[in-house]
């Protein structure tokens, strides 16, 4: 968590360093892109720390509402992130915008010290194994990929949609997902460790199949408002839900290894379904992406039930 801190530090000061070399465009551009790849890693680290670390504070019998608050905390900072930083690069400028992205993780950084310590150090014989960890986590992490796809698809082609119907207001759409993200964390969340069935996922992944057949068929601004709205609702407590099937069979010594295993499917899922969703786009039209997102989630229902139902209840949690 601390290196990660000081990693997104070390990201706005390339960044700002960057910035005095307008002169030199080469060589500024290389340093924002080195800015660029110390994010990704400090990153890599803050969601995987930030996610091991509540839980090792409040236990695993909390780790479904550990999970749904720090997935609220880094939502909100995403989106208040982006927005503070389009307002002070047309005030400011992009200097100001790297200061800050440098400012802001000290900050955090003092108060991460002062917090207690999670105590999930494994001892000194523990090995864990990263094949057996990726055999424990792969199922519930293609569950947590497949529902990625309606993410992606209200966050990258929405906008596109609205575009190309001669609609404007597309970022209510994208307002209302964050809505409906944040919504079902505050309402569920604290259900999430109760729940050993399928059932909530499921419901979980119809409302998001709902969704994205809303946003598909939209007739009207408001119709996919509404959708986007449902699919953010949908999609929010996967996360949570399908980590704890991930963790049940892992040693808690191995859980900062599971969660980042577990993490990495929804960048891949990105990674893989944002360009996919963008030839769907040129060959079928944007409307098709929408269709995409629907299948996804449909197909991870299927996959939800399976996992339940077969390889989790195989795994009683151990130590």
């Amino acid at each position: 968590m601390l290196i990660g801190l000081l990693g997104s530090f070390a990201s706005g000061a390339f960044y700002f360093v960057g910035s005095e070399f307008a002169s030199v465009p080469a060589l500024g551009l290389a340093l924002i892109v080195v800015g660029r790849i110390a994010m990704g890693f400090a990153q890599g680290l803050l969601f995987t720390g930030g996610s091991t670390w509540p839980i090792g504070l409040f236990g695993a019998d909390n780790a479904g509402k550990a999970l749904s608050w720090i997935g609220i905390a880094m939502f909100a900072g995403i989106s208040a992130g982006a927005a503070l930083a389009a307002a002070l690069n047309e005030m400011f400028g992009f200097r100001i915008v790297a200061l800050a992205t440098a400012i802001v993780p000290l900050v955090g950084l003092f108060i991460a010290m002062r917090l207690q310590n999670a105590h999930l150090a494994a001892p000194a014989d523990h090995k864990g194994s990263a094949l057996e960890t990726i055999r424990e986590i792969w199922r519930p992490g293609l569950v947590f990929g497949l529902a990625t796809v309606g993410y992606v698809t209200v966050t990258s082609f929405v906008a596109i949609a609205y575009m190309e119907k001669g609609w404007s207001g597309a970022e209510y759409a994208l307002s209302a997902f964050g809505v409906g993200f944040v919504s079902a964390r505050l309402l569920l969340g604290s259900g999430a460790d109760r729940n050993n069935s399928p059932a909530m996922a499921v419901w979980m992944l119809s409302i998001e199949a709902v969704g994205q057949l809303l946003i598909w068929q939209s007739t009207s601004p408001s119709m996919s408002i509404l959708g986007a709205a449902l699919s953010g609702f949908g999609v929010s407590m996967i996360y949570p839900l399908l980590a704890l099937v991930a963790i049940r069979g892992i040693s808690q010594h191995d859980f900062g290894m599971a969660i980042g295993f577990y993490d990495a499917c929804f960048d891949i899922a990105i990674g893989l379904s944002a360009p996919l969703a963008g030839v769907i786009a040129k060959f079928a039209g944007t409307s098709a992406v929408f269709v995409s997102g629907m299948v996804c989630s449909l197909a991870s229902i299927v996959m939800a039930i399976s996992v339940y139902r077969g390889e989790a209840a195989l795994h009683p949690c151990r130590d």
